[in-house]
């Protein structure tokens, strides 16, 4: 009796969690530019503005970013002290990076795509 009272006292001490967090909405397509063509202005009409610009010796690059965190964890007598803790989690991405010349031509297209591998 006591130790089923024992444990009960514990799982009613016991917390866990599970989170989901998402950065950004769904890429935009690269499709219909043209490298060596295409210029910034006609880029940022077309995709809308990036999360994420970086300036470089050569030239710019822009990125349009994804992010996606799970994560989930396990306290046992989380009110006073922590007996027990288990946390684990992951972190996965979509990137679409297109790189302009000092010119503003596009010169380069990169794509990362991670998180349709977590779904």
């Amino acid at each position: 009796m006591m130790r089923r009272l024992a444990l009960a006292l514990l799982l009613l001490l016991s917390g866990c969690a599970f989170t989901t967090a998402e950065i950004g909405g769904p890429l935009p397509s690269a499709e219909g530019l043209v490298v060596g063509s295409t210029t910034k202005p006609e880029a940022l009409s077309a995709l809308g503005p990036p999360r994420l610009v970086q300036r470089q010796f050569d030239g710019d690059l822009y990125t349009w970013r994804r992010i996606r965190t799970r994560s989930r964890s396990i306290t046992i007598l989380p009110v006073y002290v922590k007996a027990f803790y288990y946390s684990s989690g992951e972190s996965r991405r979509d990137d679409l990076s297109l790189f302009f010349d000092r010119e503003g031509i596009l010169r380069g297209v990169g794509l990362r795509r991670e998180t349709e591998e977590a779904e």
